[in-house]
């Protein structure tokens, strides 16, 4: 039986309910004693309320770290009514510093290769990285590959592009750093301009490749490998909430995870026993999350190869993935935790 001291230790986590104003304020306040410019305070609780909502939309868990999505630079600067230069000067200090990693998105455009906007990267959990509890934010490859992030030919075609929304004007060039004062020509900027691009606008914009966008997805039975990946980066949920809301989330993640690799139910049991040794070690004080993420992505590439080449991927995939985890050396140390207990079973 649990008492009340078993949850006396349990970490406070980032509940993804709302994203009003007052809730990101509140979220991000470890930035109000930052030594940046205001416009960069700015910058970051734009880009951190849109990743809240794409959060939100992927279904993470509560202590999921990161959120990944795709958004022209330029629809940013003009919603934040900052010049370019300007912007970017900004946005070095929240590199610097970890919370935000962003580069060029590149696609095609008429046979050529040209910018389709930027992805970015940028952490739920500020406080945490500004402490040096957190790692910064960095865009793994995992990250360019999940997803289809624009199609550049399409959008043109329907006028889904940064000039028909800012209305034909382009965002301005100019200085190289803002006003010495508090607001850092923001107010100046905004105070008789109403801002072009809405948050919504952006947030709308960066959501748009996670919704199924081709016909062809609805006539694949296996989902997308990539959409594995989400979990493969998050093994670590489990342990960051109270004993008794584990299994929900143990279930959650081994259903998708068996899904993306191809697994039928019979073998959901085996993802469910890997999620659960991992917290085990974790509430042991050892974390081996990320090493068996390695593993677990490696294993998920060269699933999604066999099916881009046509080529049939293999019927076991839990077996190909057990003896990865033997040949990385992770195996046995996983088992040597099933001893412990860490939370009730999910329900088969």
């Amino acid at each position: 039986m649990m008492c009340r001291d078993d949850f006396r230790d349990a970490p406070v986590v980032v509940r993804l309910i709302q994203t009003g104003e007052q809730v990101v304020r509140t979220l991000t306040a470890c930035l109000d004693e930052a030594p940046c410019r205001e416009s960069a305070r700015v910058i970051f609780r734009t880009l951190y309320t849109i990743a809240l909502e794409v959060a939100r939309m992927q279904g993470h868990a509560a202590s999921v770290t990161r959120a990944v999505f795709h958004l022209p630079a330029e629809l940013v600067m003009v919603h934040v009514g900052l010049r370019k230069s300007a912007f970017y000067d900004n946005l070095r200090h929240l590199q610097a510093w970890g919370l935000v990693a962003s580069k060029a998105h590149m696609g095609d455009l008429r046979g050529k290769s040209a910018a389709t906007g930027t992805l970015w990267v940028v952490a739920l959990q500020p406080e945490r990285v500004l402490s040096g509890h957190a790692p910064g934010m960095r865009l793994r490859h995992e990250d360019w590959t999940a997803r289809k992030w624009r199609d550049l030919n399409a959008d043109v075609k329907i006028k889904r592009t940064v000039y028909a929304l800012v209305g034909g004007r382009k965002p301005a060039a100019g200085q190289s750093r803002n006003l010495p004062h508090e607001e850092d020509g923001l107010k100046d900027s905004q105070k008789n301009t109403r801002p072009v691009v809405d948050l919504a606008d952006l947030v709308v914009w960066a959501k748009t490749p996670l919704f199924p966008h081709s016909q062809t997805d609805t006539l694949t039975v296996r989902p997308a490998p990539t959409q594995g990946l989400e979990v493969v980066w998050a093994l670590a949920d489990a342990s960051q909430v109270k004993r008794h809301e584990r299994a929900a989330i143990v279930n959650r993640q081994a259903q998708a995870l068996a899904a993306a690799f191809g697994d039928g139910p019979a073998g959901l049991g085996f993802w469910r026993k890997l999620i659960w040794n991992i917290t085990r070690g974790l509430d042991a004080g050892e974390s081996l999350a990320d090493d068996v993420g390695v593993v677990l992505a490696r294993v998920l590439a060269d699933v999604r190869h066999d099916l881009s080449n046509g080529t049939t991927p293999p019927r076991k995939p839990a077996a190909v993935v057990n003896a990865a985890l033997t040949r990385a050396g992770l195996l046995d140390r996983l088992r040597s935790w099933e001893w412990r207990v860490v939370g009730s079973r999910p329900a088969a």
